[in-house]
């Protein structure tokens, strides 16, 4: 089972949050889902991503955890990189090519043109609303 920590000193302790897919499979063949990419807005608001295409929104802290998703998504895809700009503005990016935004806090999502090609994005930075980075690796 693949986890989530939480602190609230600073990275003195760290806690172990409860699985948020407990028991839940991504696919008959699939054995369990991995998490690649965290990101907060607030200590209340974040998104976690990983595997099939997965993302998993919070309003409380990680107490509950709801599982966003759209027909966009391929789910043999792995989220790598979530990256919150406000509690509605939201970016990820992940294998083959994939950038998405959201707008409305991730009830729907828009894929964005990458202009590559066979490349596993791996990372998002943005240092204002209009200037961002991506990198990753060649598949």
């Amino acid at each position: 089972q693949d986890t989530v920590l939480h602190t609230t000193d600073g990275g003195g302790t760290w806690t172990l949050m409860p699985p948020l897919m407990a028991g839940a499979r991504p696919c008959e063949s699939c054995s369990r889902y991995s998490w690649y990419g965290v990101s907060f807005i607030s200590p209340h608001r974040g998104w976690v991503l990983g595997t099939y295409s997965t993302i998993m929104a919070t309003k409380d802290a990680g107490v509950t955890w709801t599982r966003q998703s759209s027909i966009l998504f391929d789910t043999q895809v792995a989220f790598r990189d979530v990256l919150a700009i406000s509690e509605l503005e939201v970016f990820i990016v992940g294998d083959m090519d994939q950038i998405f935004h959201t707008l409305d806090g991730g009830d729907t999502w828009q894929k964005q043109n990458s202009r590559t090609e066979k490349m596993d994005i791996l990372s998002v930075f943005f240092a204002d609303n209009l200037t961002g980075w991506v990198v990753g690796k060649q598949q």
